[in-house]
């Protein structure tokens, strides 16, 4: 009879021993089944996350373009310097119309010729001139084509300023002709 109970005690002990490692592969296997799917949703948030940016900066795009590629902007803004047409449209209309953050036009030496942003919000302006993103906006937007379609012509990117981050969208002139 002993050694029938030696034999069930070493019998129990490798069921136990079995079962202990079952246990283990299964918290395992939940462990690592987590973690994938907190990855896949992050993957997933990223992806929708950066589509809603470039369709944002899409939009952004089109109505910079639309502004610069108009024979009236060109000649009040470029020509005349009409700062109660600039208010009416692209100034402080387009800002708070399309609630933008800041609305600006640049000569050829990044200087501000003109300059608007919703009155509830306080921006430093010329913090932002001097931002190297914003200069590498503009340098992109002045090496895109004054000619074609006119799609091609916009520069599109961020800018972090004073811990908020902005999307920005840069064009050049051109005359409704080109």
């Amino acid at each position: 009879g002993l050694n029938a109970l030696d034999t069930l005690k070493r019998v129990s002990l490798v069921v136990g021993f079995v079962i202990l490692v079952c246990i283990f592969a299964v918290v395992a296997l939940l462990v690592t089944m987590g973690s994938s799917q907190s990855r896949l949703a992050a993957e997933d948030a990223r992806r929708q996350f950066t589509s809603l940016m470039e369709l944002q900066a899409r939009q952004l795009s089109v109505q910079t373009l639309d502004y610069s590629n108009w024979d009236e902007s060109i000649d009040a803004l470029l020509a005349k310097k009409d700062r109660a047409w600039w208010n009416k449209n692209a100034g402080e209309y387009a800002v708070s119309t399309f609630d933008l953050s800041f609305s600006m036009v640049f000569d050829a030496d990044d200087q501000v010729l003109f300059a608007a942003v919703p009155l509830h919000k306080a921006l430093d302006l010329e913090k932002l001139r001097v931002s190297e993103a914003l200069k590498s906006i503009l340098k992109n937007a002045r090496s895109r084509p004054l000619v074609g379609p006119a799609e091609q012509g916009a520069a599109a990117g961020f800018i972090q300023l004073d811990g908020q981050l902005y999307s920005v969208s840069a064009v050049r002139f051109r005359p409704e002709s080109s």
